[in-house]
């Protein structure tokens, strides 16, 4: 079976030598190359090289050599063949085999990539001679050095409808040649063929190898469109490319980072400002593919869009489109500029240090969704609050790898505790009121008034009836205890609704239970809270009877804490589940957090129970 040159190509470029080969061998990162122990014989000291920039690996050992495809076919023991379609399918690469080695079609691609070069430098040539004063000018006010522009290879299209046609019709080439390489387009009222591209500035864009592989030109005129870039070919996808990588890889190795941004003169600037480690997704939220292609050279690319809606959004879809790629180590951080911003108005306006400043605070994926959930509405209600948790669990839930995945959601579901767990205005007098979180203190044991319906891990139910019911009998419980009522999580969603109705009522001045009672009537919920109350009197009458007295407090207090155990213990129970079926770090973080959290919360002087024990002697944690 073969396969095209072509074919070989592509998955080289969107492939990582270094990132294949550490799946079975630790690497560490000495300069530009990686080292590490042989894979192929038996070494102490490393001996065993990948030079990443160039392409192969070494083992000065045992003088094993070669590239991606040879590392593959002889650590798994695989043909050229299956190698080629393991890492083809690994890279998301459509594979077309052929039965017969398809010679024209390289040949065609070899004279499509020869072509491009040579156009490339004809723009070139036009940026230098006269006709291109005028865009040689606007680059000079956006500040674009002629180092920069050599090593881009900036041009210059002409003011003219085929200047650049007739010159490589000269050259022996065909507008069938020129329309395959996107310079130049069929008219839709005639027969006749026009350049694509007339007095602008011309970006090439390359691949990784440094081939161009398409253009990208901005006019300096009032253009209806200011930017045109290259069509789909047989060379560009837009989905598959980055502007400025070939120029910036070497830079991203070395400093371990990228600054992604969407522009082409963002990137110049920011080069010309020192960041030579910038790309551009050419003006498009990032995709997939591009997402991979910067993974294979660093694991942390920071993702830098204008300060404005259109950025935001850009994030947001950044962050949508990573989550199914996310693996352990490799993500995406966030730089949020000032509104009204792009990088080089910034770096020009503000100056290199801001713009570090902002690159320094940049947030993690994880952080841009909280804030980005967080922020569409105010959660001063356990409705707003669940819904925005449902959020978060709907977005972490496209996340493919167990691992990443498990840890989003115990991140959430700590900082959820963090910020909601106890969800309570007090009075501060002139400073207004304010959010308080307070710790449950164990307080004297008050089980003569509760019955063991409340102490039943099965009996979750009773236990939320038991504490709205309380709080509309006595809701005094509001003001002289610790006022852990908007903590629990409630499965009931019609008891959830009551407290968040009870919540607005307090908060509002009702400070009876008549007048609560009268308020959840008007707000559609009698029937349920009569039903609430008549069912926590029948196991608990004593509780409701008399005065609001100290040990109603202490019975209330208790029945919430153990409420908020018997769900810990719940989320113990399914981590136990998880360690024992996947056997993983993350998992194993997650189970020892939450018995802690445990233990923690049963006072200080009550010992881990026996199962912790059990556990930590299990995974050899002293």
């Amino acid at each position: 079976m073969k396969f095209s040159q072509s074919l070989i190509e592509e998955i080289k470029l969107r492939s990582s030598l270094s990132g294949v080969i550490a799946k079975n061998v630790k690497l560490l990162q000495r300069g530009s190359q990686f080292i590490g122990l042989c894979p192929f014989h038996k070494e102490k000291t490393p001996s065993f090289t990948v030079q990443e920039d160039k392409g192969f690996y070494h083992c000065f050992g045992c003088q094993e050599h070669g590239d991606i495809f040879d590392y593959v076919m002889k650590s798994s023991n695989l043909t050229f063949s299956e190698a080629v379609i393991s890492l083809a399918n690994e890279a998301g690469i459509d594979i077309k085999v052929e039965d017969k080695f398809n010679q024209e079609n390289d040949i065609k691609l070899t004279k499509l990539r020869n072509l491009m070069q040579q156009i490339t430098e004809w723009f070139s040539d036009q940026l230098i001679a006269g006709v291109g004063g005028q865009g040689l000018r606007y680059l000079n006010t956006r500040e674009i050095t002629e180092d920069i522009i050599k090593k881009y290879e900036l041009g210059f299209a002409p003011n003219g409808w085929d200047q650049l046609k007739q010159n490589f019709l000269k050259m022996g080439y065909t507008e069938e040649d020129l329309i395959q390489a996107g310079v130049l387009i069929n008219s839709e009222s005639s027969n006749k063929t026009y350049d694509r591209y007339r007095n602008r500035i011309i970006f090439p864009i390359k691949n990784m190898n440094g081939r161009v592989v398409g253009f990208g030109g901005r006019a300096i005129d009032d253009a209806k469109a200011k930017y045109i870039n290259s069509p789909e070919t047989e060379l560009y996808k837009k989905r598959n490319n980055l502007y400025g990588i070939f120029e910036a890889k070497k830079h991203i190795r070395e400093s371990d980072s990228v600054i992604v941004v969407e522009g082409y003169t963002d990137v110049l600037s920011l080069v010309s400002s020192g960041y030579k480690n910038t790309v551009a997704s050419l003006g498009t939220a990032l995709t997939d593919a591009q997402i991979k292609l910067i993974w294979n050279l660093t694991n942390e690319p920071i993702i830098c869009l204008d300060g404005d809606s259109a950025g935001r959004r850009a994030a947001f879809l950044a962050a949508e489109r990573a989550l199914p790629l996310l693996r352990p180590g490799l993500t995406l951080r966030f730089a949020v500029l000032p509104s009204g911003y792009d990088p080089d108005l910034m770096v020009k306006e503000l100056g290199v240090n801001k713009f570090d400043q902002v690159l320094k605070e940049s947030i993690s994926l994880s952080e841009l969704l909280w804030l980005k959930e967080k922020n569409q509405l105010n959660l001063e209600t356990p409705e707003r609050q669940s819904g925005f948790i449902k959020r978060l669990e709907d977005s972490t839930n496209k996340i493919l790898d167990n691992n990443v995945r498990s840890s989003f959601k115990n991140a959430y579901k700590t900082r959820f505790r963090e910020e909601f767990g106890f969800y309570n205005k007090i009075n501060h007098g002139k400073e207004g009121k304010k959010w308080s979180f307070q710790k449950f203190q164990q307080k004297p044991s008050s089980k003569n008034i509760l019955k063991t319906s409340l102490l039943n891990e099965g009996g979750h139910l009773s236990r939320e009836k038991f504490i709205v019911a309380a709080v509309v009998r006595f809701p005094e419980l509001l003001e002289k205890g610790d006022e852990l009522f908007g903590k629990p999580i409630f499965i009931s969603n019609d008891l959830d609704r009551c407290r968040s109705k009870i919540l607005q009522a307090v908060s509002n001045g009702v400070d009876q239970s008549a007048d609560l009672l009268n308020f959840l009537d008007l707000a559609g919920l009698g029937k349920v809270v009569k039903n609430t109350i008549e069912t926590a009197k029948k196991g608990h009458s004593s509780f409701f009877e008399g005065d609001f007295r100290e040990e109603i407090l202490i019975a209330w207090q208790e029945a919430v804490a153990l409420h908020e155990r018997a769900a810990l213990q719940r989320e113990i129970d399914s981590a136990w589940k998880e360690y024992i079926e996947n056997s993983t770090e993350s998992a194993k973080s997650r189970l020892l957090s939450l018995q802690e959290e445990l233990g923690d919360e049963e006072s200080n002087h009550i010992p881990h129970t026996e199962l912790f024990s059990d556990f930590k002697s299990k995974i050899g944690i002293d």
